[in-house]
């Protein structure tokens, strides 16, 4: 009969910060989804890894992600940590992410409708986050691309007064007023809660995905 070898690592030869690191692996909560997209939306590798991109990056909003390709459109992802609630995560693995920035002239209503002048959208963001201002309300910091930035400063400085819709899948988030000329550092405002925006910067920070996507959690409690 042939014995299989095990090795034992005794926790003697471990370093403290080690085994703190597995005493938090054993107590941390872990979700498992599984998030299935239309077929022919991830047909090739190039468009799978592109999701596969995204989605890790969304899920690192989440927890300590890992994420897999099954096959047939369906991902697996595995969230380590997960502290966030399955309401939120399945929201921010499955949005589409389609991200607009457009104009509104003076005196005019917002609008998210591809006529509406764009400012910046979609590969215009290198970083996106949530933060707090003065008044400890929460905004959305984004970090442009220097070519969005030049826009942006362009624009901001022209329409000082006047807003700009925020737009998400083609419905506003936010429609903030330009308080001032801004370039490739803008915050903004005009959230009602923090969780909007997090979950607003955890989208943005991934990308945009193809439409039609539903998550399923597998495993793990909230």
């Amino acid at each position: 009969m042939r014995v299989r070898r095990i090795a034992l690592l005794s926790i003697g030869a471990l370093t403290p910060c080690a085994i703190l690191y597995l005493a938090y692996l054993a107590v941390s909560p872990v979700q498992t989804w599984t998030v299935r997209f239309p077929t022919d939306a991830v047909a090739d590798p190039k468009a799978v890894t592109a999701v596969e991109t995204s989605l890790l990056s969304r899920a690192g909003a989440l927890g300590r992600p890992t994420v897999r390709y099954r096959g047939s459109g369906v991902f697996e992802v595995e969230l380590l940590g997960a502290r966030r609630s399955p309401e939120f995560a399945s929201s921010v693995l499955t949005n589409p992410g389609e991200f607009w920035v457009r104009a509104v002239a003076a005196g005019g209503q917002p609008s998210c409708a591809a006529s509406a002048p764009a400012l910046f959208g979609p590969g215009s963001i290198e970083e996106a986050r949530l933060d707090f201002n003065a008044k400890n309300e929460p905004v959305l910091t984004l970090i442009l691309t220097g070519s969005a930035g030049r826009l942006f400063r362009d624009h901001s400085r022209q329409h000082v007064g006047e807003m700009v819709a925020v737009c998400l899948d083609q419905r506003p988030v936010a429609v903030p007023v330009i308080r001032e000329e801004a370039g490739r550092y803008l915050q903004i405002g005009g959230f009602k809660s923090p969780e909007e925006v997090r979950r607003l910067a955890a989208i943005l920070q991934g990308g945009s995905m193809p439409a039609g996507a539903e998550a399923k959690l597998e495993a793990g409690a909230a």
